[in-house]
């Protein structure tokens, strides 16, 4: 399922966010969009306290099997401050950095990028794609994010999909709209929707 807030500035959606983290939860009659999100957070238990990402996703209906996942080694890319994040909230995985080596030796891949840096968007695709082992591919869009499994010359790549699909197509639209320009996104990404995505991912990986 994908979420998505659409029609509030990024300035607004900050002090909000803010206001929350802050756990100033309280709206007036006119805070409908801080009441918005609220129920949102509400609806993926955002404010329950759970011990680690298995019982999370337990409370929610997904049932995580208890396998060494620790022990696949993640081949890494995207985003230098996302994938940055990614390495230090997993330290007990075996994850190599794509962005630093380049390398093949690894069992599944990871790419997590802001939606409009399509650029960087394009560079990993290919180079995932190449390698030829299967990568996920997580796309952040402020509060948004989506996320597609690649298995190479089995299903469609980022770049097969936005050529070949139009219907059920969720990069289509976006890499239609923008040229591969050089300047990077550094969109603001609440880090709760960056772990609950990476949560997503590591079920996948399984």
């Amino acid at each position: 399922q994908i979420f998505e807030l659409s029609g509030i500035s990024q300035e607004s959606f900050i002090k909000i966010w803010n206001e929350i983290q802050e756990g100033h939860l309280h709206c007036e009659e006119q805070d409908v969009v801080k009441k918005k999100i609220i129920e949102f957070l509400k609806t993926i238990h955002a404010f329950e306290d759970v011990a680690n990402t298995a019982s999370f996703l337990q409370m929610i209906g997904l049932k995580m099997e208890h396998k060494a996942f620790e022990n696949h080694v993640i081949g890494i890319c995207g985003d230098d401050d996302l994938v940055e994040l990614y390495i230090r909230k997993s330290p007990s995985q075996n994850v190599v950095n794509l962005n630093e080596e380049v390398t093949d030796d690894y069992d599944i891949g990871l790419i997590i990028l802001r939606k409009f840096n399509r650029k960087r968007i394009t560079k990993c695709n290919e180079m995932m794609f190449n390698n030829g082992v299967p990568y996920n591919s997580v796309i952040f869009d402020n509060v948004s994010f989506e996320v597609t499994y690649t298995i190479p010359k089995e299903t469609s790549c980022l770049n097969c999909k936005r050529l070949r699909e139009t219907e059920n197509n969720v990069y289509g639209e976006v890499f239609s709209l923008f040229n591969d320009s050089s300047h990077e996104s550094k969109e603001y990404v609440p880090e709760e929707i960056i772990q609950l995505a990476l949560s997503f991912v590591a079920v996948q990986m399984l």
